[in-house]
């Protein structure tokens, strides 16, 4: 699928992300930023970054309105910045936050880009409710 890329949805903590799995287009539609990029079956649950004074500073410096209250709902709340308009948002918990904090806190083995967590962690189940 095509990657949607929304400005109403920002990588808080708890966002659900699909994550890139195909991308076209090579060193000129990198630069140009016109490389096409998909996403599949796989997905992240963000957790947080620890925001240094460097992030809050750059987070809190920005003109546009709008960006400044997404910057304090970063600072506030936690995510990564750095996946803003970047990857693909198409959700947010509103509770279960134990569970991540579960899952982000498990034992993991391997190096680089090998690492997994040491025992498979299975989602049994979701709920997914519509906000208003």
């Amino acid at each position: 699928f095509p990657q949607e890329i929304t400005p109403k949805l920002w990588p808080f903590r708890g966002a659900l992300c699909a994550l890139e799995t195909k991308t076209e287009g090579g060193f000129w539609k990198t630069l140009t930023k016109t490389r096409d990029t998909f996403t599949g079956s796989r997905f992240l649950v963000v957790d947080t970054v620890e925001m240094t004074d460097e992030m809050i500073q750059g987070l809190q410096s920005v003109e546009d309105e709008g960006l400044l209250k997404v910057g304090d709902a970063l600072i506030e709340h936690g995510g990564i910045p750095n996946y803003s308009q970047q990857i693909a948002i198409f959700g947010q918990l509103q509770e279960g936050f134990e569970v991540l904090d579960a899952i982000t806190d498990a034992k993991i083995t391997g190096e680089g880009e090998q690492k997994k967590p040491a025992e498979d962690i299975r989602i049994t189940r979701i709920d997914i409710t519509k906000v208003p």
